[in-house]
């Protein structure tokens, strides 16, 4: 097999992002339907696959303590969704001198996904949050 001698980067920054309004409770991507109830896709790689340094999200109203959960949903909207990360949401009531719960995630190495690959989110709760793939795109 021939090895790859030539470093790849991105070629199509991406601002990846959605809002969550939904409930999910589900820790298997829903596997009856696809991406599951409530879930939303964040991203989906291009023909060449796609990077992402992380994920960033941020709460515009009061938050209720839950998690939000990260899911790769392999080649597209036919597969089961896989759970690559749950990150916990602090019960915040925002004010004047009281952000709104957010959050980061950047993983060693980043989040690479193959081909048609999905970066699929969902909320614990039912409460609006705004999600971004941040720092990416297609390769």
């Amino acid at each position: 097999m021939p090895a790859n001698t030539v470093p790849i980067f991105v070629l199509t920054p991406i601002a990846a992002k959605c809002r969550i309004t939904a409930a999910n409770t589900q820790r298997d991507g829903g596997p009856t339907t696809n991406p599951g109830t409530n879930l939303v896709v964040l991203a989906t790689a291009g023909a060449s696959g796609a990077f992402y340094k992380g994920i960033r999200w941020q709460f515009e109203i009061t938050s209720t303590a839950g998690v939000i959960r990260v899911f790769i949903q392999p080649l597209g909207g036919t597969n089961v969704c896989e759970l690559i990360k749950e990150m916990l949401v602090p019960a915040v009531t925002p004010g004047v001198a009281t952000e709104a719960a957010s959050g980061e995630w950047y993983p060693t190495g980043g989040i690479v996904l193959a081909a048609t690959d999905r970066i699929v989110v969902g909320s614990q709760n039912a409460e609006a949050v705004s999600v971004w793939a941040m720092g990416g795109g297609d390769y």
